[in-house]
């Protein structure tokens, strides 16, 4: 017997199959890159890290080592990715 899932008109092999791109990226003092009074430098970071993230084009992105709290995630996502 075949198992359920598999029996006949149940499952259909010619569905489409949807992609998912998981991505994870461990931003090493990313802090940092959330202070209010950054520097030149913090700056090229932000748009670095947020062009870098565009270029990935992930589904689902999980940041390492990110901002500490729902807060720093918030500042951390306005800051460096513009709200996206």
């Amino acid at each position: 017997m075949i198992a359920a899932p598999f029996q006949r008109g149940t499952f259909n092999l010619n569905r489409r199959i949807m992609s998912l791109k998981v991505t994870t990226w461990n931003i090493k003092n990313s802090s940092r890159l959330i202070d209010n009074n950054p520097t030149a430098h913090e700056l090229d970071w932000r748009r670095r890290v947020e062009e870098t993230i565009i270029d990935i084009d992930p589904d689902i992105l999980g940041i390492v080592e990110g901002p500490k709290g729902g807060l720093g995630i918030t500042d951390f996502c306005s800051s460096v990715l513009n709200d996206q």
